[in-house]
């Protein structure tokens, strides 16, 4: 059994497998394919994210009036994995714990690498943003497994002619 169902859509462009037992969902919402307002919250990377990939989906009618949130998050998600990729490049991924020695009147305040090495905290950070990326690029069918799962929207349903091969009632 899968994991989620599938969209109507789906289910009417590969056939009904299940021989009959598979009801179709005759009201699924259809949310109008646009690219949505951009949020005014997304900034640097993941705005140039957003200008990117929004088109893309647009395109291949995967991103609708109902999906901004989603898209800013792995928008957001992006920036994120962006921002710990540059500090874990200038930090490295593995530090030290440092204590901070006071200035005096003939040397400026500096740090002092202590105790045992750890791993550094960006790699949480950019660990939970691929997590994040990967999933909400799979929901929009930006990776070979997403595109597998997700059927494009077609246009209005009242004028899907697939629409004939549900039956009355399912």
């Amino acid at each position: 059994m899968p994991a989620h169902a599938k969209p109507t859509i789906q289910k009417i462009t590969e056939g009904d497998r299940s021989h009959g037992k598979s009801k179709f969902n005759r009201y699924e919402a259809f949310p109008q394919v646009m690219i949505p307002p951009t949020p005014e919250e997304l900034q640097g990377e993941a705005l140039a994210e957003w200008n990117r990939i929004a088109p893309i989906l647009e395109r291949q009618r995967l991103l609708t009036e109902a999906d901004r949130m989603a898209l800013a998050c792995l928008c957001h998600a992006w920036e994120c994995l962006v921002i710990a990729d540059r500090h874990l490049r200038e930090e490295g991924m593995v530090i030290r714990e440092e204590k901070i020695l006071q200035a005096t009147k003939s040397k400026p305040e500096r740090r002092v690498p202590i105790g045992r090495p750890f791993k550094n905290p960006w790699m949480f950070i950019m660990t939970e943003a691929m997590a994040a990326i990967h999933k909400f690029s799979t929901a929009f069918g930006l990776t070979p497994e997403g595109r597998a799962k997700v059927a494009a929207i077609p246009g209005h349903q009242e004028d899907d002619p697939a629409l004939q091969y549900i039956p009355a009632g399912a």
